[in-house]
């Protein structure tokens, strides 16, 4: 999925994938497991929130990698809404 692409975006997007993935572990339950996923999506999210501008000022004149970075945006949502 990321072959071809630069080190520091591929470990955005593999951050990025990771944020994702785990929103959909979260139970809505208040659990110390949910507490866990919360922290490791916050984590993961703040990495890729982190990454995003500075990969998108980096590769400004790149439009395969801007594409494939702006196809994470919503990432910065789940971060916002765990808080």
């Amino acid at each position: 999925m990321a072959g071809g692409l630069p080190r520091d975006v591929k470990a955005y997007i593999k951050n990025a994938d990771i944020c994702d993935h785990l929103t959909g572990e979260i139970n809505g339950d208040g659990s110390e497991e949910d507490k866990l996923v919360i922290s490791n999506i916050n984590k993961y999210c703040e990495l890729s929130e982190q990454a995003y501008l500075k990969l998108r000022r980096k590769y400004k004149f790149n439009r395969l990698i801007i594409r494939r970075i702006e196809a994470y945006d919503f990432i910065q949502e789940f971060k916002n809404n765990t808080h």
